[in-house]
């Protein structure tokens, strides 16, 4: 299934399914408050949304409601950075606005700027901002901070659908609810000066609108195996990049042995895995200027699209 909220034409924020002509939405809150309460009713649920599916009672046309995020409010939210050539070619583009090709050639000799070792070890992540989580074809608000260097993310967005902790990687995709795409926002200058923090991002991930997900999730019965879709992002109907989940250096299953190592991962928790080779700007260093139309596509998933808004500095 495809999973969905949506704002009706009466204005009410309701959890949705896409029916198969993919022109239709069959409101689902007759059974469910909200996304997150069909998640945590696990199988079960699941079994009730496609009843009501089948009855196809309250359906409204696709053209005639809002798609939102399909989840506004995640409990929690994990953004992981798991693709090696992603890391190399960001850095080697940063290395060149600083000091040329010549620059880069003595950074593949010295590395005085390489991947972290960690990164090899376990997946790393730093933990998101659920208040700022924006849907399919909203606007993307400038920060009002001032920054030069807005920036997309193309990433593969997982939600986990039952809890656990101490999660083996064999048995992890037991508690993977569905897929969606996920656009992780940058604000690129102040990233790169705070990356050499210890803490970690602050305002370069941390500003309103940065997490844009949608268009829907689709359940993972409908993609068995992750470990290999294309994905796409084009920029004004311009194609910026192309890779594949199947250059993942960590794999979703250890992604999620790490995030629950030691605490329970939950019903609705949100899962970023990363930025693929070619998703983003900085490594072209070519960013988004007000204005700009973002699409991102995963193969089996869809597009979710997004407006940068004006400048605001």
């Amino acid at each position: 299934m495809r999973l969905v909220t949506f704002q009706s034409p009466t204005g009410a924020e309701n959890p949705g399914a896409l029916l198969a002509d993919g022109q239709r939405v069959v409101d689902l809150s007759s059974e469910f408050a909200s996304l997150q309460a069909l998640i945590e009713a696990g199988e079960p649920g699941l079994d009730r949304a496609r009843k009501l599916c089948e009855l196809a009672e309250r359906v409204h046309r696709l053209d005639e409601v809002r798609l939102l995020a399909p989840l506004p409010r995640p409990p929690r939210m994990r953004c992981f950075s798991v693709y090696e050539e992603h890391m190399t070619q960001a850095i080697e583009a940063v290395v060149r606005s600083r000091g040329g090709n010549l620059a880069v050639a003595l950074n593949k000799v010295i590395g005085f700027i390489k991947i972290p070792k960690d990164f090899y070890r376990a997946p790393a992540y730093y933990k998101g901002n659920t208040s700022s989580v924006i849907g399919p074809d909203d606007e993307v608000p400038w920060p009002t901070f001032p920054e030069t260097k807005m920036d997309y993310e193309l990433e593969l967005g997982l939600v986990i659908g039952r809890q656990g902790q101490d999660i083996p990687e064999e048995s992890a995709r037991e508690h993977i609810f569905g897929y969606t795409v996920y656009n992780d926002f940058s604000a690129r200058d102040r990233l790169l000066q705070e990356i050499s923090s210890p803490l970690g991002p602050r305002k370069g991930k941390d500003f309103e609108g940065g997490n844009a997900i949608g268009p829907w999730i689709v359940t993972a019965d409908e993609i068995p195996d992750p470990s290999h879709l294309r994905m796409e992002v084009r920029v004004n109907g311009e194609t910026r990049g192309v890779c594949d989940t199947a250059d993942m250096y960590h794999s979703i299953e250890a992604m999620i042995a790490e995030a629950s190592l030691g605490e329970r991962v939950v019903a609705g928790e949100f899962f970023g895995t990363g930025a693929g080779a070619g998703g983003t700007g900085i490594e072209q260093w070519r960013f988004l200027e007000p204005g700009d139309t973002v699409e991102l596509e995963i193969e089996r998933i869809g597009v979710l699209r997004n407006r940068i808004g004006a400048w605001r500095g």
